[in-house]
């Protein structure tokens, strides 16, 4: 299954539960310092970027690649900014799957599925 890491500058809101309040705040500052056993474990809630510039990783290889204003198209957004060797290396059955098929929500906005 083919992967891509998106970063971006976000807000986010964390719900953690406790014994009680010190236990919490506790756990949150484990969180801070990298234990990401709180994250699993905490009912998060992600919202949109923030401003227009988000980042991205095909495949977790590390080549941090930038979308420096999102425009919702992936050649636009992600293909013009990797080399073509990158996408390539999307294994070929991958590549038959990723077709998508364009469709509206009820309010109209698009999103997409694959087959």
């Amino acid at each position: 299954m083919a992967s891509i890491k998106f970063r971006f500058t976000t807000e986010c809101e964390m719900t953690l539960h406790g014994a009680n309040y010190e236990d919490i705040y506790l756990q949150f500052k484990d969180f801070i310092h990298g234990n990401q056993q709180v994250a699993n474990r905490a009912n998060i809630a992600v919202f949109p970027p923030e401003s227009v510039q988000v980042f991205f990783d095909l495949e977790s290889s590390g080549q941090r690649h930038e979308i420096p204003q999102f425009k919702g198209d992936y050649q636009t957004d992600i293909a013009n900014h990797c080399m073509k060797e990158e996408l390539q290396q999307m294994p070929a059955s991958m590549s038959y799957q990723a077709t998508n098929y364009e469709q509206t929500d009820d309010e109209g906005w698009p999103y997409w599925y694959g087959s």
